[in-house]
């Protein structure tokens, strides 16, 4: 019986030394990102989904309003002329993020999906891991003076699901001003980070 209990000891010992030789010799994680997430296509609310981080080469501008079209027309100029100056790969459609807005300034970030690190990083922009977390989705189909519209309605609905904002709204031209002129084919996706209202 002692035999048998030596055997056995030894044999967990070795698979110990295996296991430990085996996790020293493992290379370093990559990051885990997902430019691709499975969310469901529906026009209007789409549920809430939970997104994991988002490897992304980004632009950033603040404006006047008044001046905003050709600030981001500008801007999305420098963040396509520094994908093909760096031989970035994108890897999903473009997107924006208002970071702050009033009635004289506000401060954006253009962000296109890339599928791995460039060799070297940009000197303009930003390579960034947009953050992990649930979000509402909802696709706005059609004109993008109507967001303003849509904005309000989610307002009214996120109070109704006793949801509250967690951070920047992302805003994802699926199909853009890029692919078609006719402006009743455009579908932006509207990703809100959210979080349960806390019960007083």
């Amino acid at each position: 019986m002692i035999r048998f209990l030596l055997c056995c000891s030894l044999i967990l010992l070795a698979d110990c030394q295996t296991a430990v030789q085996e996790s020293s010799n493992a290379r370093p994680v990559a990051p885990e990102y997902d430019n691709h997430p499975k969310i469901p296509m529906h026009k209007g609310y789409s549920g809430i989904v939970h997104l994991k981080e988002m490897l992304c080469y980004v632009q950033s501008d603040s404006c006047n309003p008044e001046n905003r079209t050709q600030n981001i027309s500008r801007c999305m100029q420098q963040l396509y002329q520094g994908i093909q100056r760096f031989n970035m790969i994108p890897d999903g459609p473009l997107g924006q993020i208002l970071l702050y807005k009033d009635s004289i300034r506000e401060r954006f970030e253009l962000f296109k999906p890339i599928q791995s690190l460039p060799q070297q990083n940009p000197q303009q922009g930003q390579l960034v891991f947009l953050e992990s977390g649930d979000f509402y989705v909802f696709h706005h189909y059609g004109n993008y003076r109507k967001l303003a519209e849509v904005y309000t309605k989610i307002s009214l609905d996120l109070k109704e699901k006793k949801l509250q904002l967690a951070g920047p709204v992302r805003e994802i031209y699926l199909v853009s001003p890029e692919q078609t002129e006719d402006s009743s084919r455009w579908i932006t996706q509207l990703l809100i980070p959210v979080k349960n209202q806390i019960q007083e």
